[in-house]
């Protein structure tokens, strides 16, 4: 129902305002049942927000007082025009497969495992001070580890998999998704990373993180250098350009969200 996703815009907004029962709210995003309020958090999560993501980005380009702001001078090459065109089918495709995988499990654990888990959710409600070390926390060493595997993935024969994301030597935001099978590993690898640091984190707190890389993948592959850049209100935050000289020159910049691991490992592009 559209008042569900209307719901789930406005959990992004009030979680952290004051004077907002978030217990109630939780009790009403599974009021009929974990199946449903499971379901609804990973469609929101992997199909509403980056379809939202896809728009605004578009939409950019119909605006002309922004188009100072656009870092890129080119138009997209026909291959990387097929590209996109074949990444939003593919999008499409994983998509479906990723809410039927979920429907699976939730099957297979079975009515009274997703009760228990239900309840421990709308019961243990974590503090906004909760919510925020956890994610800044799991944040930073997602990222750390991010460098790391981005780095070794450019300097050894691991490449051959990682060139694949490099086809678009000009991103676009559907280029975050471009990736081999090898690279989605990686970053499947360090979505659980979160859940490995606090293992009883909230599913609140996890799907904050979740969108937060959701929202920084497609701006940084986004060619908007934007007057409010929302990630740079942070010590040694990454900026847009940064990752945009790193798929030009295929070399340095491998940090994600930070660039204090690549100004102490050297791979610094200024």
């Amino acid at each position: 129902q559209w008042s569900d996703l209307i719901n789930w815009v406005l959990y992004i907004v009030i979680w952290y305002q004051p004077g907002i029962d978030r217990q109630e709210w939780v009790e009403w995003i599974f009021r009929d049942g974990a199946v449903h309020g499971v379901l609804w958090i990973f469609v929101f999560v992997y199909v509403l927000i980056p379809l939202v993501q896809l728009g605004f980005y578009r939409g950019l380009h119909f605006i002309p007082y922004v188009h100072r702001y656009k870092i890129q001078t080119r138009l997209p090459t026909v291959k990387e025009q097929t590209l996109i065109q074949s990444q939003f089918i593919e999008f499409v495709g994983n998509a479906i497969l990723l809410v039927t995988i979920v429907y699976g499990f939730i099957s297979w654990a079975g009515p009274v495992t997703m009760e228990t888990w239900r309840r421990s959710q709308v019961e243990q409600v974590p503090t906004r001070w909760t919510t925020f070390y956890q994610s800044v926390i799991s944040v930073v060493v997602a990222d750390a580890v991010f460098y790391t595997g981005h780095r070794i993935s450019h300097s050894t024969r691991l490449y051959r998999y990682h060139k694949q994301h490099h086809e678009f030597q000009m991103p676009v935001p559907l280029s975050v998704r471009n990736v081999h099978w090898m690279d989605a590993l990686l970053a499947l690898f360090m979505m659980w990373i979160p859940l490995a640091l606090f293992p009883s984190m909230h599913i609140f707190t996890f799907v904050f993180i979740t969108i937060l890389g959701l929202v920084h993948g497609f701006y940084d592959h986004s060619g908007w250098d934007l007057p409010v850049p929302v990630f740079q209100f942070v010590p040694f935050a990454n900026h847009v350009r940064a990752h945009d000289d790193h798929h030009r020159l295929n070399c340095g910049n491998y940090g994600g969200y930070f660039t204090c691991w690549d100004d102490w490992g050297g791979t610094r592009i200024v």
